[in-house]
C-alpha cells in the first residue's frame, strides 16, 4: 500500500495541527497509510495512547531521520514535496493518482485561499467529523466551570498579545478598547444584552479589571491550550484577531467566527463566518 510519510512538523501547535489534519484527509480519500513522524509531539495532549518512551528520546531519534532525508533528498534519492508551495502541493495530489511510487516525503502544508480539493470532495469537511473525535479532549467539569447557563449565548473573545506585538509589525497588536468596542459593536446590532463572554489570551499582564467593567457576565480562562480549544468550540461566537488558534475552534466546532481586520469596522452577524478547512 502507499504512505505518506511527512518528515518535519510545520509553525505551532496549531499549524502542526492543521499540517497532520491535511495529510490525513487526503490519506484517507486515497486509501493511504499516513506517518506523522512527529506526531508525540501533538498526540501527548489528547486522548490518543502514547508511547511510554521519553520525549527527549523519541525527539532525537526523529531530528537524525529528518537530517537523513534531507540528505537523501539533496543527493536525489528520494523527493520530497513541500507543500507550502502551490506548485509543489498540486504535483504531490496529481503523483498520488498517476504514479506507481509507494512512499511519498512531505514537509510544510497548504494555506492557499481555495481549500484542497480533491475529486470534486471537500475533503476538510469531508472528514471534519472523524478530526473532531481524534482531537476531543474530555473536559465536562470545566465546561460547566464557563458555561453555568447554556441557554444564554457565549462569545469567547481572543485577546492575542505576546508574539502579535511584532507579528505584521504589530498590525492585530490592539489595544482592549478595540476588543471591547467589537464586541459591543455586535451585541448592539443584533439587539443582545444578556450574555456571557470568555476571554482567552496570552496576555499575563491583561486589565481584567477593564472588561469586568464593560460586561457584566466576564469569565478568563486560565486553562491549557488544548482546552481552550474545547470552551471556544461551545462559545455561540467567537471574536479575535486574524488567529490559527480560533480557525482551528471554529472549523471543529461550526462556530461563527469574526477576525477583526479593521479596528473600527461595525460588527454584524454576517461578519461572521465559519471556518471550513485550515485553508480558509
Amino acid at each position: 500500500m502507499k504512505k505518506i510519510l511527512a518528515i518535519k512538523t510545520f509553525g505551532n501547535h496549531t499549524n502542526n495541527l492543521y499540517q497532520f489534519t491535511q495529510l490525513y484527509c487526503i490519506a484517507r480519500e486515497n486509501n493511504l497509510n499516513l506517518s506523522y513522524l512527529q506526531f508525540y509531539k501533538i498526540k501527548k495532549f489528547y486522548n490518543i495512547n502514547y508511547s511510554n518512551k521519553s520525549n527527549l528520546t523519541i525527539d532525537i531519534f526523529y531530528r537524525i531521520l529528518h537530517y537523513i532525508f534531507n540528505f537523501l533528498a539533496k543527493i536525489k534519492i528520494i523527493k520530497i514535496y513541500n507543500l507550502s508551495l502551490p506548485e509543489k502541493c498540486n504535483k504531490f495530489i496529481t503523483d498520488i493518482c498517476n504514479k506507481r511510487k509507494i512512499l511519498f516525503f512531505t514537509t510544510g502544508w497548504s494555506h492557499s485561499n481555495n481549500p484542497i480539493l480533491y475529486q470534486g470532495k471537500d475533503l476538510e469537511v469531508k472528514y471534519k467529523d472523524e478530526i473532531n473525535s481524534l482531537f476531543k479532549n474530555d473536559c465536562g467539569e470545566i465546561l460547566k466551570k464557563y458555561f453555568p447557563d447554556k441557554n444564554k449565548v457565549t462569545i469567547g473573545l481572543h485577546i492575542r498579545r505576546g508574539d502579535y506585538k511584532y507579528y505584521k509589525d504589530g498590525k492585530y497588536y490592539y489595544i482592549d478598547e478595540v476588543y471591547q468596542n467589537a464586541v459591543k459593536s455586535f451585541t448592539d446590532n443584533i439587539n443582545l444584552k444578556d450574555f456571557n463572554i470568555i476571554i482567552f489570551t496570552n496576555d499575563k499582564d491583561l486589565d481584567k479589571e477593564f472588561y469586568l467593567k464593560k460586561f457584566k457576565n466576564c469569565f478568563f480562562s486560565n486553562e491549557e491550550f488544548q482546552i481552550d480549544y474545547e470552551l471556544m468550540k461551545n462559545c455561540n461566537y467567537l471574536i479575535g484577531p486574524p488567529s490559527s488558534f480560533t480557525m482551528w475552534a471554529s472549523y471543529l466546532g461550526n462556530v461563527p467566527l469574526y477576525h477583526i481586520k479593521e479596528k473600527n469596522q461595525a460588527v454584524t452577524r454576517e461578519c461572521f463566518k465559519i471556518c471550513d478547512g485550515f485553508t480558509s
